[in-house]
């Protein structure tokens, strides 16, 4: 489940109702109802999965974050820190 409450989420304009890669790893580190879903430990191997497998408009992703008051935490998750707790 993907909310779509937060006000400047990343979305296409092609396709309107397609969720970015961006939007949904912010999602899974900030919406307590999904971070339920997994382990606390699989965070920071899907931010590296995702990194090495699909280009991730960092910007786009950080801008959404501050939104979300997940900058920072997800700011070292992709510069490859892994020593805090993303689900706080």
């Amino acid at each position: 489940m993907i909310t779509d409450m937060i006000s400047e989420a990343p979305l296409r304009t092609v396709v309107p109702h397609v969720i970015l890669l961006e939007k949904m790893l912010v999602d899974l580190s900030s919406d307590k109802m999904i971070s339920t879903t997994y382990s606390k430990a699989e965070f920071p191997d899907a931010i590296e999965q995702a990194q090495s497998q699909y280009l991730i408009d960092e910007v786009r992703m950080l801008r959404y974050t501050r939104r979300r008051n997940r900058g920072e935490v997800l700011k070292r998750y992709l510069e490859g820190s892994t020593s805090d707790n993303v689900t706080t």
